[in-house]
């Protein structure tokens, strides 16, 4: 069992192997992007539907590369499929920006396993209130009052003499900024 303060384990990426062609790949891919998605933004949702609505959320508008490669596999089976054809024939160009997204994944990868799972969550945290449209200081307030931040150092002999609020509004704002880059439906 993993603590909170314990860096994160993420399954590896995939890597592509000739001996089972592209079209059983990009399906093993996108399985693993799934798996992804739970592995690092899985959070506690009241209802399955709320969890859906995320999920939903994130491939509609992240460019986190997990989505993005969901998005490029659907989009290319779905322009295979209407001109008869499957991922067995996907282009050359396909694949190169498949495999493009697959570096960048890589590289997410990479460094979402330099931190903890108590931080990765509250990035899950923020981004699930932020796609249901609180703003930065409801977003705050809301993990300090369902006790995932601290609003006083816990470490000090008189804690309430040491607010942490400034500290989470700001950390909280940083990370919602980083999200205002992919997010199309949110720009506050």
């Amino acid at each position: 069992m993993s603590k909170p303060t314990d860096k994160v384990k993420i399954d590896p990426v995939p890597n592509y192997d000739d001996q089972k062609g592209i079209a059983e790949y990009l399906k093993d891919l996108n399985g693993y992007c799934l798996t992804f998605h739970n592995q690092v933004k899985y959070v506690y949702f009241d209802s399955e539907e709320e969890g859906r609505r995320f999920w939903h959320y994130m491939i509609q508008n992240s460019s986190e590369p997990q989505y993005a490669i969901i998005r490029q596999i659907a989009f290319t089976k779905q322009l295979l499929k209407e001109a008869g054809k499957d991922l067995h024939s996907a282009s050359g160009e396909v694949v190169a920006q498949i495999f493009a997204l697959i570096d960048d994944l890589k590289k997410y990868h990479t460094s979402l396993t330099s931190i903890t799972y108590q931080a990765i969550g509250i990035r899950a945290l923020v981004e699930v209130y932020w796609s249901g449209g609180l703003s930065v200081r409801e977003i705050t307030d809301k993990l300090i009052e369902i006790k995932v931040v601290a609003e006083y150092d816990p470490t000090k002999d008189k804690p309430e003499d040491y607010p942490l609020y400034e500290n989470h509004l700001k950390n909280v704002r940083r990370y919602v900024e980083s999200l205002k880059d992919f997010d199309a439906t949110r720009a506050e």
